[in-house]
């Protein structure tokens, strides 16, 4: 036919209404035939079927061309077994099944023993109805209908657990609703029965209940629902999390948390948390309520987020021992030190000068001390050369001269964890203010020589300092020292001569230290070479410094006096104190300075010569051995200051480290103790007297690191036997020591031990600490797991400190854990499933000490 005719024949022919409207694509990698008396083909062997957004895959398929049917099933091996089963996808969803049927004219489908994956849920369907929404101008979504169906979490082709539903109705990526269903495990029906049942398929973030965390029965606090409340997808940056726990004899908590990122912006969280944990009274069985606020929020800006200023940090603050007593997680009970740091930093561009301010808080849980900055507001003045000359050539002395500046003004407070937030915290706040001013310079003498000198400028300006005053109120105290025949108490009396008292008063109050330091160093360099031998050499770097410092009288001209007694019969004794410690800042009163200070710092290091690469490689003997002191001109006597030596070094690449230091005094003491202005040479004819010397050894390592680091030696020992070896290492063999399960273990040593003169000349020695601990996971299996998170033992005391052990099971799609802590008698028992979405179904059992969360012993 010409081209234009053929045009014409095709426009004229006629399609059948009953058509398809597009290509169908299909094949088979096995065989094929058609049955032409019926209309239909028949594909054998991974066959397939593509038409539009339709695809189905599997074992064999018979299509049926008059309706439009395709028919799938699995492919059976004359040993039973069956393989290549049927996959259905339509663009959305996918199914695999037994068996099934789609029409795809009309877009429904019948599939037997279907399995689809919807979010997080695996829905298994023994008859399973699917309607496209593409069948009916009126849906707008996908629909599918289950018969005899289980909805579950776990991806096993027998799942280990699920809920079965007679009828199932599934949104896609919506909405999957159940009528009266039945909790299964293993297959076997349990008596737990929903009466039906609503699960979010949405794919992210959304709302939801939120199941209780812990179910448990306390006999002080009586049954427990524990995390139970509801989740808040605010926007894409941010969420919101309300929770709380509740007891039915009315121990309440309330715990609010929130997430927030934004990209090239910021990152952070808050939680706030409420807790009224009620009890009895010991004495008279009346209600008690001890309640706690925390409050913990981090903030990170992203260093692309802007040029020159940036803020964020932590908070992180509680009341009334909030951790210790609504917690029993190791590092929440042992952790007596919180502390808070929050800051907004501004470069000041173009200037040499930076600002910075901040919220600063220190909280100690055991002795309920809170200390709390607000604000902390620093400039400083980066180092400058006034007499800096740019245009080149060789640099004068002068030139070299430097300055600084800091200025600070703080806000300051201290109270207890449980007055925090009341009046009387902030009627203690204390305002401050300081500056100081730099200048040094430094350059070479005689070239070897380096001689630098600085001097420096401070003031403190205070609105409170502390007084100190005597009561003479006479103060009679009784004390039972013992009974008579009778059985009588035998009470003495003492009468206490007034008492001193001590409060900070308002007004303005200054400060002005200044000082004065010049030092000069050099460095000595001693070497001794080997040819021969392990050690090639030693080197010994000596650094002799000698300085002078002065500075004038502040604790006359500052400090304060205060009567310790009002006994007439009692010469007057008189305290010295500094008004200024405790408050905003704490500047170091002393008498006159006009000293000659002198140290000398040696550092030792080694050569040895390595066989295993034939090469020269350095080693550290010492990392440093220093001595230091001064001699007063200034004072009328105890001219010099004790000789300090102190030094440190490490072995083994950094397991062992080891610090001591050690103190000579120049003077005699008296039978107290004190020093008196006697020389030990003159007396003795030796220059000094020992007073102490103490010494410090931590070892830390784990048994992975040992291992290989034999393992290593081995390797080396063995290469020369590799040949020999060749023969018997044909079969691959699989073998794991005992060290291997261990290999994640730490263990950590510390040791101190103390030397003192004491007053009879006579040394005491002493063990100051001794303890072992060790902490780590062993992988005792594929599925079993054993967490030891802390097991230490005090050598000194005879006793253990807070051991934590934890076991753990992966039974696939379930988790079962025991954890116990003997130190605060509590252990508990859970086994549920993993999966978030259906966390509810789970067991808890334990016991804790409740006494511990009422603040009293149980």
């Amino acid at each position: 036919l010409l081209p234009n005719k053929q045009e014409d024949l095709q426009t004229n022919i006629k399609k059948s209404n009953d058509g398809l409207d597009d290509i169908i694509d299909y094949g088979a990698v096995d065989s094929s035939y058609i049955d032409v008396k019926v209309n239909q083909i028949h594909l054998f062997g991974e066959a397939y079927i593509k038409y539009k957004s339709y695809n189905l895959k599997a074992g064999y398929i018979i299509f049926d061309f008059d309706k439009n049917e395709a028919s799938a099933f699995e492919l059976e091996m004359p040993s039973g077994r069956k393989y290549q089963k049927p996959d259905f996808d339509d663009g959305t969803n996918k199914f695999t099944s037994s068996g099934l049927k789609f029409n795809f004219k009309t877009n429904k489908g019948i599939i037997y023993g279907a399995r689809t994956q919807e979010g997080e849920f695996a829905i298994h369907g023994a008859r399973t109805k699917f309607i496209s929404k593409d069948s009916d101008s009126t849906h707008i979504d996908d629909h599918i209908y289950n018969k005899d169906a289980l909805i579950t979490t776990c991806d096993a082709d027998h799942p280990h657990f699920g809920i079965r539903a007679r009828k199932l109705k599934v949104i896609p990526n919506k909405l999957a609703i159940i009528g009266l269903s039945q909790i299964e495990i293993m297959g076997i029906p349990t008596p737990l029965i929903l009466p039906f049942g609503f699960f979010p398929l949405v794919e992210g973030r959304s709302s939801g209940i939120i199941f209780p965390d812990n179910f448990e029965y306390n006999e002080e606090l009586g049954i427990g629902f524990r995390e139970i409340g509801y989740y808040f997808p605010i926007n894409d940056y941010m969420d919101l999390r309300v929770t709380g726990d509740i007891y039915t004899r009315g121990t309440h908590r309330i715990n609010i948390s929130s997430k927030y990122k934004k990209r090239y912006k910021h990152s952070g969280n808050i939680q706030l948390k409420y807790a009224n944990n009620i009890g009895e009274s010991s004495k008279d069985g009346s209600p008690t309520s001890n309640k706690a606020i925390s409050i913990k929020i981090t903030h990170n800006q992203d260093p692309k987020a802007h040029p020159y200023q940036s803020i964020g940090g932590t908070i992180n603050l509680s009341t009334n021992r909030y951790d210790q007593t609504n917690s029993t997680a190791y590092e929440d009970v042992v952790n007596n030190k919180i502390s808070s740091n929050f800051f907004y930093k501004h470069s000041m561009p173009g200037t040499p000068f930076s600002f910075s301010t901040a919220f600063t808080h220190f909280q100690d849980t055991k002795t309920r001390e809170v200390k709390v900055t607000l604000p902390d507001a620093k400039l400083r003045m980066n180092t400058i050369y006034p007499f800096k000359n740019n245009k080149g050539g060789k640099e004068s002395w002068f030139e070299k001269i430097n300055v600084s500046y800091d200025a600070k003004l703080k806000n300051f407070v201290s109270a207890t964890d449980t007055t925090l937030f009341t009046n009387e915290t902030l009627e203690k706040l204390q305002t401050g203010f300081s500056h100081n001013a730099r200048t040094s310079v430094g350059f070479n003498i005689l070239k070897y020589f380096n001689f630098n000198t600085s001097a420096k400028f401070e003031q403190f300006l205070y609105t409170r300092t502390k007084q100190k005053e005597l009561d003479p109120t006479l103060v009679l105290d009784s004390v039972v020292i013992g009974k008579d025949q009778e059985g009588n108490n035998i009470i003495a009396f003492d009468t206490t001569y007034g008492k001193v008292n001590e409060e900070f008063i308002n007004g303005l109050a200054s400060v002005e230290l200044f000082s004065l330091n010049a030092g000069i160093s050099t460095k000595l360099f001693a070497t001794k070479k080997f040819s021969k031998g392990w050690l090639r050499g030693v080197r010994h770097t000596v650094t002799p410094t000698i300085g002078f410092t002065y500075s004038p009288d502040s604790k006359s001209k500052y400090e304060r006096d205060v009567l310790l007694s009002s006994n007439p019969n009692q010469i007057d004794e008189v305290q010295e104190y500094n008004p200024y410690n405790g408050g905003v800042f704490n500047p170091s009163l002393r008498s006159k300075q006009m000293a000659i200070t002198y140290g000398i710092k040696n550092y030792f290091e080694g050569k040895y010569y390595s066989k295993s690469d034939s090469t020269v490689k350095k080693f550290k003997l010492f990392r440093s051995i220093d001595l230091s002191g001064t001699y007063n001109f200034a004072a009328d006597s105890l001219k010099f200051s004790p000789l300090s030596i102190r030094g440190n070094t490490s072995f083994f690449k950094g397991v062992t480290n080891i610090n001591f230091n050690a103190r000579y005094n120049f003077y005699k003491k008296d039978a107290k103790g004190r020093l008196i202005n006697k020389l030990v040479w003159d007396e003795d004819k030796r220059p000094l007297d020992f007073d102490n010397f103490s010494i410090t050894i931590t070892n830390g390592f784990t048994v992975g690191k040992i291992l290989d680091f034999f393992s290593n030696k081995k390797k080396k020992t063995n290469s020369n036997n590799n040949q020999r070896n060749n023969q018997s290492n044909n079969k691959e063999i699989s073998t794991q020591s005992l060290g291997d399960f261990f290999r994640d273990f730490r263990f950590n040593h510390s040791f101190r031990y103390e030397i003192d003169r004491q007053n009879n000349g006579i040394d005491t020695a002493f063990v100051r600490t001794h303890t072992v601990g060790v902490s780590g996971r062993v992988k005792l299996s594929n599925k079993w797991d054993l967490n030891v998170r802390n097991i230490s033992y005090n050598l000194k005391d005879n006793k253990f400190v807070y051991p934590q052990f934890s076991l753990s099971r992966d039974l696939h799609c379930w988790a079962m854990q025991f954890s116990w802590t003997p130190a605060l008698e509590v252990y508990s028992f859970s086994i549920g499933v993993t999966s978030s979405s259906l966390s509810f179904l789970k067991y808890d059992y334990g016991e804790r000490n409740s006494g511990q969360l009422l603040g009293r012993p149980r």
